[in-house]
């Protein structure tokens, strides 16, 4: 049975989409077969992370226009697999009960299914909550990062959702940032992760290639290969 997980937490530009690309493929690297999903239908962005807008077939032609879902499952060079959404104006026309018995099915075609969710608490978090079983928490060391995260681990929390971990994100010190030991002991629970930031993450999505893909030697891709072993079923 796929393992459902959300990637959810913080305001906007906090690197959810880049962590769940990551972390996606750190777990095929170990062999998982594994799925990203675009869920942020507010401000879909996981295909273009990857090299392109407009997908000939996304998540919202399975939704709406019954296409076979595995139309919709597109290969990265990297050997990722990525479900897109639509990048249109009309990408936040969601049906969830479409959606959901659409992405059932998945459990046919993966272990992992990570679902890249939208920022703070939206309708639209609320939804993919329903849908997932464990929820990673991705927060930046900044206090209104911080405080949107708070909200949505309590959200979770509340509909007894597991929470698979916590990240900090483009994590920096210095007087004007939080510092890590208050981030956890904010959120009350210890980060499984500090990714420094790093300009080669703006490289990576230049080049529309994830960053453990093209820097496989650096710190931040061993850090990823360790949260990823963690994760594994397979290990």
């Amino acid at each position: 049975m796929a393992k459902f997980i959300a990637v959810l937490g913080g305001k906007g530009g906090v690197g959810r989409t880049t962590h769940a690309i990551n972390l996606g493929l750190s777990l095929v690297n170990e062999g998982e077969d594994v799925i990203v999903i675009d869920g942020n239908f507010d401000s879909p962005s996981l295909g273009f992370h990857l090299g392109e807008a407009f997908y000939p077939v996304t998540l919202h032609d399975v939704m709406h226009d019954n296409k076979a879902l595995i139309k919709a499952i597109h290969e990265h060079e990297s050997g990722l697999k990525i479900i897109p959404a639509d990048f249109s104006i009309y990408s936040n026309n969601v049906n969830y009960d479409s959606l959901f018995k659409h992405l059932q099915d998945l459990h046919l075609f993966a272990d992992y299914i990570i679902v890249d969710g939208s920022a703070g608490l939206s309708h639209n978090t609320s939804q993919l909550l329903r849908l997932c079983d464990e929820v990673f928490i991705v927060t930046g060391p900044d206090r209104a990062s911080l405080m949107e995260s708070k909200r949505v681990l309590d959200l979770a929390k509340k509909m007894n959702k597991i929470i698979t971990g916590l990240v900090v994100n483009k994590y920096k010190e210095g007087k004007y940032f939080v510092h890590k030991e208050d981030i956890q002991s904010f959120l009350g629970m210890p980060a499984l992760s500090v990714i420094p930031e790093d300009f080669r993450f703006f490289r990576s999505m230049h080049e529309k290639k994830p960053y453990v893909y093209m820097f496989p030697g650096k710190k931040i891709a061993k850090q990823y290969r360790d949260l990823a072993k963690r994760l594994s079923i397979k290990n």
